[in-house]
């Protein structure tokens, strides 16, 4: 029971200080007169807040399905380095990007 308690802080501390810090420049954005910029973040909130947060934790954690590796390398040419996607992001990863990426397009209240 500790052990979650103590996850679930975690994850509430890490997930609202980097959901601020992605929000400030999405708020930044919004408010911008290049209407480009200002549409590239109204279409991240749209879709972000769009979707239930059950929807994206799933695609975020089943992203390994998608994309079995990921690599780094030149486009359509070879690839340098070459890792498992699954071994890559793990459980508690996939939440903090999951959660994170909600809550910078979450409105404060």
């Amino acid at each position: 029971m500790l052990d979650g308690l103590l996850l679930t802080l975690w994850l509430t501390g890490v997930v609202m200080v980097l959901g601020f810090l992605l929000g400030i420049p999405l708020a930044v954005l919004r408010l911008s007169a290049n209407p480009v910029l200002s549409t590239l973040s109204w279409g991240y909130v749209w879709i972000f807040r769009s979707t239930p947060l059950p929807v994206q934790l799933l695609f975020w954690f089943n992203i390994g399905a998608l994309y079995p590796t990921l690599g780094l390398g030149i486009p359509f040419g070879p690839q340098f380095v070459t890792v498992k996607t699954v071994n890559l992001l793990g459980p508690a990863l996939t939440a903090v990007i999951g959660m994170t990426l909600h809550e910078a397009a979450t409105p404060p209240r």
